[in-house]
């Protein structure tokens, strides 16, 4: 068994090291989001969540995990995908909003701004292909679900700060079209965690998220919602 383990250690410290060689990085993370709900939905008539104390702010449900894959080729893609998924819902569970979103991204990094910052600053950009699937439940109407895939413009920045083991990092990502919108924003740190791994970096995040989210009837039929989520998110994520 200390063989295998042994084994195991090395031929995972050799492979990351390669891929450090080789200019090849890879990121995982997973974490949970509090979101507190506001705005309107209109299925048979319009209800406004704001009055209907969906204003929770509960970790429960909420939850979120990503992976991220770059190289150093700079025609090629890097390829991120994401996994979003949030219920909220009100005392008496007659309204409430179940959402999942998947994101595949193809980014690239702006040329030459990690070179001229020294690695302190990097920009990318890229499409979002972003697939909204749920159910949002009003008084008084059937509950209406909906499962539609929009592309989205991206644009994400990061700032390590040099000798502290933290970094910055504001992503954005968008679509207006036909009268359905998609607006979502986040803001993190993360702070690298003291453990003895060559080569893995583990890391603390801690950050902010908000999204609108527009639907109309000519995107799903027999539902107009205008939806405001947002809050604080926190997560763990290791960097090979």
């Amino acid at each position: 068994m200390k063989r295998i383990v042994l084994s195991s250690t090395v031929a995972l410290m050799m492979a990351t090291s390669a891929n450090a060689f080789m200019g090849i990085n890879a990121e995982v993370g997973t974490g949970l989001w509090a979101p507190a709900l506001s705005g309107t939905a209109t299925i048979d008539t319009t209800t406004d969540f704001g009055s209907k104390n969906m204003d929770d702010k509960s970790f429960s449900g909420n939850s979120y995990l990503y992976a991220d894959f770059s190289h150093f080729v700079p025609i090629i893609p890097n390829i991120r995908a994401e996994k979003l998924d949030f219920e909220i819902k009100n005392s008496g569970a007659t309204n409430s909003v179940d959402m999942q979103q998947t994101d595949i991204i193809a980014y690239w990094g702006v040329p030459l701004v990690g070179l001229a910052t020294a690695g302190v600053l990097n920009i990318n950009f890229g499409l979002d292909a972003k697939n909204l699937k749920g159910t949002i439940d009003t008084d008084n109407a059937s509950p209406k679900s909906f499962d539609e895939t929009l592309p989205l413009g991206y644009l994400n920045a990061r700032v390590d700060i040099p000798f502290a083991p933290i970094n910055l990092e504001a992503t954005t990502k968008m679509i207006s079209y036909d009268g359905s919108s998609i607006s979502d924003n986040e803001a993190k740190m993360s702070i690298k965690l003291p453990f003895p791994i060559p080569l893995i970096d583990f890391k603390v995040d801690l950050g902010y998220r908000a999204q609108n989210v527009t639907i109309s009837d000519k995107l799903v039929s027999g539902l107009k919602a205008d939806l405001d989520v947002k809050g604080m998110f926190f997560g763990l994520s290791a960097k090979f």
